[in-house]
């Protein structure tokens, strides 16, 4: 997943840079906390998806800021494209970490 999110950064990146622009960015105090959470050495993969889950708890929810981007953009299709294949790839994500979650709660452990 990790490899995937780095692909889609250098993407966007190179993307950026074709339309004459500078990549900048800053990950918001949110983000930091939730993605240190996910990487927390003592948290176990069912802390992980839980935590995953309540961030994200509907995925079309958590697509729509997105999508929203996507529609808009009326004169520029290959980037267009790029972010709804993009998009495509982070509801699957969402949608496994859902269903792992629902297994992990069915399950005994």
């Amino acid at each position: 997943m990790s490899a995937r999110e780095a692909a889609h950064e250098f993407l966007l990146e190179v993307r950026i840079r074709e339309l004459g622009g500078e990549p900048t960015g800053t990950i918001p105090e949110w983000l930091a906390g939730y993605n240190k959470a996910l990487v927390d050495p003592e948290a176990t993969d069912k802390d992980r998806l839980a935590a995953v889950v309540a961030q994200f708890p509907d995925t079309d929810s958590a697509m729509e800021p997105l999508q929203r981007l996507i529609d808009s953009i009326d004169d520029d299709e290959l980037t267009r494209e790029m972010l709804a294949t993009m998009g495509d790839d982070q509801r699957a994500t969402l949608a496994w970490f859902h269903a792992a979650f629902r297994g992990h709660q069915d399950s005994k452990d």
